[in-house]
């Protein structure tokens, strides 16, 4: 997700920076809208900003970003990656033709099952709102029934659309992860993943 993100940052550079090219001005005082306005008045330059996002073509972190007219990104590959201690390694790759293709066959240790009907994922979040909130009576909830919000919806959509059962935990340091430059101890989501005190 971090190099969509750096991805999505690049793609507004580069459509900003070629609206200034073509000395369309965006920014110019005068040109706010009213954000109150009953009915709502559409902003002058929405249709110039969305050309121009449609027109970038670069290459980013997942690879080439091209959209097509409706604005969908085409023609693109993205890597599927497994964290371990020893750090990541490409397992496979998603792409709008093949769909999701793995390429390493030992991803699964010999204690793993193929599927997940006998095991409980665990998936480590943390509290952001409004991705994983709790519940403003959660003391009368017990296991994931005390949250709520977009990745607490969506964890359970994906269980059930996939039949296997999760417990969510959040984080105990309250961090997203990073590598500890000293030390080389990741904390966080990304150690609870690295160090398999989480699945997902």
């Amino acid at each position: 997700t971090s190099a969509l993100t750096f991805d999505a940052v690049q793609v507004m550079t580069e459509a900003f920076r070629n609206l200034r090219k073509q000395r369309i001005e965006i920014s110019r005082r005068g040109n706010a809208g009213d954000c109150l306005a009953n009915p709502a008045v559409p902003w002058g330059h929405g249709v110039e900003i969305e050309r121009a996002l449609k027109q970038v073509q670069v290459e980013g972190l997942s690879g080439n970003i091209k959209f097509d007219q409706n604005g969908k990104r085409v023609n693109y590959t993205i890597n599927i990656m497994e964290l371990k201690s020893n750090g990541p390694r490409k397992i496979g790759y998603w792409s709008e033709v093949d769909k999701m293709v793995v390429t390493i066959t030992d991803i699964l240790s010999a204690n793993d099952s193929m599927g997940l009907e006998n095991k409980t994922v665990v998936v480590t979040t943390i509290l952001e709102s409004p991705y994983v909130m709790f519940k403003k009576n959660a003391d009368q909830f017990e296991g994931n029934d005390r949250y709520e919000g977009y990745c607490v919806d969506l964890a359970a959509e994906i269980a059930r659309h996939c039949g296997f059962k999760y417990k969510l935990t959040i984080v105990a340091d309250g961090k997203y992860g990073a590598r500890d430059a000293e030390t080389k101890i990741w904390n966080g989501m990304v150690g609870e993943l690295v160090y398999g005190k989480a699945d997902i």
